[in-house]
């Protein structure tokens, strides 16, 4: 089963919160030591597995692999067109 990455300690005393612990399900992915503050349906943001597909996106956006649209419609036109 996937489990979940902690929050690190620096980043929590960087915020200055107290940070109660559980240990929970969600859906398939064994979630443990996650915040009691993090909503339910937000628990699947801290399985192993999304949070390489964060690390990633990470990766892309600062090797430039993306756009920048100056509106919805000219992000729009892009999605619809069949060129890259």
């Amino acid at each position: 089963m996937p489990t979940v990455e902690l929050i690190p300690d620096s980043a929590v005393r960087q915020a200055s919160i107290a940070v109660p612990s559980a240990s929970t399900w969600a859906g398939s992915a064994t979630v443990a030591h996650v915040p009691q503050m993090i909503p339910h349906e937000e628990l699947f943001f801290w399985t192993a597995e999304w949070q390489e597909l964060e690390r990633a996106a990470e990766r892309d956006l600062a090797g430039g692999r993306h756009r920048v649209f100056s509106d919805f419609q000219d992000a729009a036109d892009w999605l619809l067109s069949e060129t890259d």
